[in-house]
């Protein structure tokens, strides 16, 4: 499946014991990331290897070395950034629609500060991804 930047996507990991299970509602950020420029998104070296080492030995990942693989940088709706590598990616779903609205009050008059972090913890709680534009 070819990812798309800017689209949102549920990911289920093949080595949850050292990335976690899943990720839900993460953007893609970043599409194509080179091995040498992943590290600047944390220590993609130090989680190859264990996860090399918890690898089975017929599984291709063992034969790879970091600047080899293909790494994706995701944001979570907490503004969380993570850095996968393609192979480590198990299942994608990609979420639905994207959908833009204006809050107000009953009368028509622009909510508060208060009210939209109401609404945005709301939506969060929900399992939905936000992103406020300017």
């Amino acid at each position: 499946m070819a990812l798309k930047v800017g689209s949102i996507y549920n990911l289920t990991t093949l080595y949850p014991d050292i990335l976690g299970g899943s990720f839900r509602n993460m953007k893609l950020i970043i599409g194509d990331v080179s091995g040498e420029a992943a590290h600047s998104f944390g220590d993609v070296q130090v989680m190859h290897n264990k996860i090399q080492a918890l690898a089975s030995e017929d599984d291709v990942i063992r034969s790879l070395t970091v600047n080899e693989l293909k790494w994706l940088v995701f944001k979570s709706g907490d503004e969380e950034t993570v850095i996968l590598a393609e192979n480590y990616i198990g299942e994608i779903d990609v979420i639905g629609d994207v959908v833009n609205f204006t809050l107000r009050d009953v009368e028509g008059n622009a909510i508060s500060n208060i009210d939209i972090g109401v609404a945005k913890a709301a939506l969060k709680n929900l399992g939905y991804y936000m992103e406020e534009l300017e």
